[in-house]
């Protein structure tokens, strides 16, 4: 790139004299245009655990960075939620006016889930005073531990699913929770039902019987 005086002489000959000027022009060199980008096969954000390919359409030799790290050219990126900044840079810098280019490209975290049950159905529901239910917590999208509550209180945790068999000794409602923390890549959760525990019903079959007295017959 730049620009470049020429000039055209003679030293004369048989037939010509001398003459060290006799001709003039410039050639002006013009920095190349061609592009230079930072390219992706998907659109940003994209969810946990979803891949893209990260590419430049630089069109002499360059380097691609993702968060000052070189990768390949049109390398297949499987990340961790987050941001992550992505750059080209052109070797020649001198004869070309793209030479850098910087992308941010954003994994979003996945949408945890988890279900709880109470006797197996993801349902409130109403049970006599002393029976025992099934609780049951169990993580339908995610990673990690998870912990299930009965009113408030812990009354298990780990790896899923969990269950708890629970005697229901006192009358009222009481709540069921099922909680998902998330972690770097999932969103937290949780879901809650509720058990409204009533006082057995005993039904009592009674009869009426009429007594007759029948007096004796006088003598």
């Amino acid at each position: 790139v730049g620009s470049y005086a020429y000039k055209l002489n003679t030293t004369g000959g048989t037939n010509y004299t001398e003459n060290s000027s006799l001709d003039n022009q410039t050639l002006t060199v013009n920095a190349n245009t061609g592009n230079c980008q930072v390219l992706f096969n998907e659109t940003s954000p994209i969810n946990y655990p979803n891949v893209f390919l990260v590419f430049s359409d630089c069109n002499s030799a360059f380097t691609l960075s993702r968060n000052g790290t070189s990768i390949s050219n049109n390398s297949e990126q499987a990340l961790g939620a987050g941001a992550y900044n992505f750059s080209v840079q052109r070797t020649d810098t001198g004869n070309y006016t793209n030479i850098y280019d910087e992308q941010e490209f954003v994994v979003s975290k996945a949408t945890g889930e988890i279900f709880t049950y109470i006797n197996n159905a993801r349902a409130n529901r109403t049970t006599n005073q002393f029976n025992e239910e099934y609780l049951n917590a169990t993580l339908n999208t995610g990673i990690g531990n998870i912990e299930l509550y009965y009113n408030d209180s812990l009354i298990n945790q780990g790896a899923s699913p969990l269950s708890n068999l629970t005697n229901f000794t006192e009358l009222g409602e009481f709540n069921v929770t099922g909680f998902y923390s998330g972690n770097e890549n999932y969103t937290s959760d949780f879901e809650t039902f509720f058990v409204n525990v009533v006082e057995e019903v005993t039904e009592v079959n009674s009869t009426s019987y009429i007594s007759l007295i029948i007096p004796n017959d006088p003598l």
